[in-house]
């Protein structure tokens, strides 16, 4: 079904005695600008609707809130946002972390200021993905299988007027993800009792199809930069591509030299290469290069895998989690596993059990602790801890921002 629809003054000061006065250089502006570093963690309790903002550098907390709630995390459009999405609650909430970086052509500026809990939400039956695109967020209710796309600016000052609902056809577990200008829309398998889309459609700002492809089972989707999406299939990844006006796709399939009966179903991409870090069954990740003919490298990991991240920037390596308590980082660029250390005791991997999640951010690896209450902060490079924070609860999913910049 294809679905409808859905901004030199200079002051001259003077006398004939001034005039008669020797010239004398004049003192250089002071130049108040100073390099600034900040780290933050958003931790959320999954037990609870407790959110945490603590400081990667120093592990203070900087706010602590309270939501419907407990929520799965996701950085916004802009990395000063975080979005608290609550399945049970059927809201999205939204955190300002208090820490912004705007880019400036030769440097980046940085403001650091304190956290703050918007008024702005959003509401439906059952949220669970969320995405961001051409400074939109998009969040798909699997309740009805709609959508509610937002530009991201007018959302955090409280401002509704671009949000766009877009029905999918049916309730399901879907996606919409937005690109460019345009929204990719998942469509309700055909197969009763099939809660995984096996189509997609991408719709322009006028609702029609302008691309569209099958993905049986389709779970897990990224961009990587503006003009490329790529979503987890049964048979290999479904890409669109920006091709100058219009929209291309095609499927990559997945080598017979990969272990049979397994896909993709989460995948991470880096900020300045063609890289794709993926889960490839449970004891299993692919590094893919999506480019021409595609290139996937297979990596074969000691034990079952709770969680894993990339480091977007630069891409060059990436971190797992093992039903052991061990903490992987991954080379992608060989393909192999270069460094592990241990990071938290033994979790069962039956369902319905809290396990640890990573965020990646800076020369940061963040490692939330369930069981024991704790957030593990380690060295980037080395895994070796940092510090560990005690803060009680059940600290389940974790997202970081930061970086560095000049502050005027």
């Amino acid at each position: 079904m294809r679905s409808s629809v859905f901004a030199a003054v200079f002051l001259l000061v003077g006398s004939a005695v001034a005039a008669a006065q020797p010239a004398t250089p004049s003192a250089p502006a002071p130049n108040n600008d100073r390099k600034v570093t900040a780290f933050r963690a958003v931790v959320a309790d999954g037990m609870s609707g407790t959110i945490r903002i603590v400081d990667l550098q120093d592990g203070t907390e900087k706010g602590s809130y309270s939501v419907a709630s407990a929520a799965r995390l996701h950085v916004g459009a802009n990395q000063r946002y975080v979005y608290l999405v609550q399945n049970v609650a059927g809201r999205v909430n939204v955190v300002d972390t208090g820490i912004g970086i705007d880019g400036h052509g030769d440097h980046m500026d940085i403001f650091v200021r304190a956290p703050r809990l918007l008024d702005s939400y959003l509401e439906g039956s059952k949220p669970v993905h969320f995405n961001r695109g051409g400074g939109r967020i998009a969040v798909f209710f699997d309740g009805d299988g709609s959508a509610q796309i937002i530009r991201e600016r007018e959302f955090v000052q409280g401002k509704l007027g671009s949000l766009r609902r877009i029905g999918a056809g049916g309730a399901h577990h879907g996606v919409a993800k937005p690109f460019d200008a345009v929204v990719a829309l998942t469509r309700p398998s055909k197969v009763a009792d099939q809660t995984l889309p096996d189509s997609i459609g991408v719709l322009d700002v006028n609702g029609r199809v302008v691309a569209e492809g099958t993905c049986t089972r389709l779970h897990g989707e990224v961009a990587l930069g503006g003009d490329m999406m790529a979503f987890g299939c049964a048979d290999g990844l479904r890409l669109f591509e920006r091709k100058g006006v219009r929209i291309a796709t095609r499927r990559l399939s997945y080598p017979e030299a990969l272990p049979a009966a397994r896909m993709v179903r989460n995948m991470a991409a880096a900020s300045g290469m063609r890289l794709i870090l993926a889960d490839f069954g449970p004891d299993g990740m692919v590094v893919i290069d999506p480019t021409g003919v595609g290139e996937f490298q297979y990596i074969q990991l000691p034990a079952r895998r709770m969680s894993f991240e990339l480091h977007a920037d630069p891409g060059t390596h990436g971190y797992a989690m093992l039903e052991d308590g061990r903490l992987l980082r991954i080379d992608t660029v060989n393909g192999r596993i270069s460094d592990e250390a241990r990071a938290t005791g033994r979790y069962s991997m039956e369902s319905g059990v809290l396990r640890p999640r990573i965020a990646v951010v800076g020369p940061f690896v963040v490692v939330t602790d369930p069981a024991a209450g704790e957030v593990s902060v380690r060295d980037a490079e080395t895994l070796a801890e940092i510090r560990r924070l005690k803060l009680g609860g059940a600290p389940f999913d974790v997202v970081a921002v930061g970086g560095s910049g000049t502050r005027h």
